[in-house]
């Protein structure tokens, strides 16, 4: 489960995300490894004691920013309003793998080894926001008889998160151009329609 260090007033509210606005700028000119933490004190005008106050190290900052993404994710979830359970999944996956794309593979590869070397202390992937609205959204389908109910709407969810991280590791290591989209959606698709109801694929390919 993430956790973080929240401040209790408004003043330390807006100093911890005038930190957080700084970090993200200095990830995407510097990335992960070459950002210090004198060079975010410098570009934000704190003393590093104001840092250590909000953050321990940066690994601290990595998780913030991963906290605040899984309430954008939820939002953009709950904003969803299309018929197909499945057309709202791939429009909510669709929204997360752009923050991959957003992110830069330093930064999915830096989550990575913090959930190995944390051993899950701090968070674990199984328990983003990512996994639990993906199932959600098949035992919707699976409600609808858009998706098979005769697997248990977990095992499909896992089937396509571990999908989803085969493909981060493809994508973080391969030296071909291309979004992270572009390595994950197909295996995506193919895996909805093993387990996708035959009427609801016609339905599909005559529309």
């Amino acid at each position: 489960m993430i956790r973080t260090r929240n401040p209790k007033t408004v003043k330390g509210m807006k100093a911890k995300e005038k930190i957080l606005d700084v970090v993200l700028e200095l990830f995407e000119e510097n990335g992960y490894e070459k950002t210090t933490i004198n060079d975010i004190c410098e570009r934000a005008n704190i003393s590093n004691g104001a840092f250590y106050h909000y953050f321990k190290s940066k690994q601290d900052i990595l998780i913030e920013v991963l906290a605040e993404e899984t309430k954008d994710l939820l939002e953009y979830y709950n904003s969803l309003t299309p018929e197909s359970a499945i057309e709202k999944l791939h429009e909510f996956l669709g929204f997360q793998f752009q923050y991959f794309d957003k992110k830069g593979k330093e930064f999915v590869s830096r989550v990575f080894v913090i959930e190995l070397k944390t051993k899950g202390r701090f968070f674990h992937l199984n328990d983003f926001i990512m996994a639990k609205l993906t199932r959600q959204c098949i035992k919707e389908g699976q409600d609808k008889g858009e998706i098979t109910d005769a697997y248990d709407s977990g095992f499909i969810a896992n089937m396509l998160t571990s999908s989803i991280l085969h493909s981060s590791f493809n994508w973080i290591s391969s030296q071909k151009p291309g979004d992270f989209r572009s390595f994950a959606m197909p295996n995506i698709e193919r895996i909805v329609s093993v387990f996708q109801e035959p009427e609801t694929q016609n339905r599909k390919e005559s529309s």
